[in-house]
């Protein structure tokens, strides 16, 4: 079993040369965690962030993928995000994940940055471009 952040695979191959005897082997392959700590000890700088960048246009769009946000880790993420966004000179960031809290919707709204969850809800500004979900009437 693959340690916690990581990956497990398992593949079996047939030989070659026709016997029925099979070869079997395995490797793990590390989550993002794990390959920056590697490459962290071994003072190789190294970007694994934005999970991806959209181009459209003139426009840049930088999407950053999560398993939840709540109010208690959403002041770090803002903070990663515009320094990815200033990095990239996008013109707009995205955070997608399978839950984002109330507060954590908040704080990202009024710092700008773009959001969506599975359940339905976002909130996207560009230029000339305004999707809420959320509004209340």
């Amino acid at each position: 079993m693959a340690a916690p952040g990581m990956v497990e695979a398992r593949k079996q191959l047939r030989c070659v040369n026709g016997s029925n005897r099979a070869l079997r082997y395995s490797w793990t392959v590390p989550g993002p965690d794990e390959v920056r700590q590697v490459l962290s000890d071994l003072d190789i700088p190294a970007r694994l962030r934005p999970d991806l960048r959209l181009e459209v246009g003139d426009q840049i769009l930088l999407v950053e993928v999560k398993n939840r946000v709540t109010g208690s880790d959403v002041g770090g993420v803002v903070t990663q995000m515009r320094k990815d966004a200033k990095a990239a000179k996008a013109d707009g960031v995205l955070l997608v994940a399978d839950r984002i809290s109330i507060p954590a919707r908040d704080v990202l709204s009024s710092s700008g940055i773009g959001w969506s969850d599975r359940r339905g809800h976002i909130r996207l500004r560009g230029r000339g471009l305004l999707i809420d979900s959320t509004s209340r009437r």
